[in-house]
């Protein structure tokens, strides 16, 4: 059957806006931003991209070429985004990966802890930018909302961030309300800072 708005054509393939489909279903919008709407007033939308024995991925083309995966890109159980074309020399297309695990990796497809960021070549780092007080904090405890029990480095911007006495510029590494600061090389320990001011060798 065919009119203006939607063919199928002799293939069993299904053009809507195209008389001229080149997949099972070919949806073609001309201007707007909609192409296609799941919208469901009691329940859940859901949509599945499945192979029945391998895997299922988005892939976002620009001008006819292919430049992302996002999804089960080849790897089955886990979910990437996967660069597909212009991918540097000794880089990994896989950007960024969640394992089956539950571990995450930043240029790795194989994160050996739960969050693993990779660098091939060149200086790795992990840069956390925020004009206050910019940090990361350590705390067992993921629910617990106790500042003083959370370990942080950070640098100050303002006075007294992190801990008193601090001024705008420094760089703070601050222990937990009970612990000890300790400095080690491997698994020996170096250097204490108790709780109460003292230093040991």
């Amino acid at each position: 059957s065919q009119n203006t708005d939607m063919i199928l054509d002799n293939n069993g393939q299904l053009g809507i806006g195209t008389d001229i489909p080149s997949a099972p279903l070919h949806i073609h919008k001309t201007s707007g931003t909609a192409l296609l709407k799941l919208e469901n007033t009691n329940g859940t939308s859901q949509l599945d991209i499945r192979h029945t024995n391998g895997y299922g991925a988005v892939h976002y083309i620009y001008q006819g070429s292919e430049k992302w995966r996002a999804g089960q890109t080849g790897q089955f159980t886990d979910y990437s985004i996967y660069q597909s074309t212009g991918v540097g020399s000794g880089q990994t297309p896989y950007r960024f990966v969640v394992k089956n695990s539950g571990n995450v990796g930043v240029s790795t497809f194989e994160p050996r802890e739960i969050l693993h960021v990779n660098k091939p070549t060149g200086t790795a780092c992990v840069l956390v930018s925020s004009p206050t007080a910019p940090q990361i904090r350590f705390n067992p405890n993921a629910v617990d909302g106790t500042d003083n029990d959370r370990s942080t480095l950070g640098q100050a911007t303002g006075n007294n961030n992190f801990v008193n006495g601090a001024v705008a510029g420094d760089t703070v590494l601050r222990g937990t309300s009970t612990g000890n600061l300790l400095f080690g090389v491997a698994t020996s320990e170096k250097l204490r800072i108790t709780g109460t001011g003292s230093i040991g060798v």
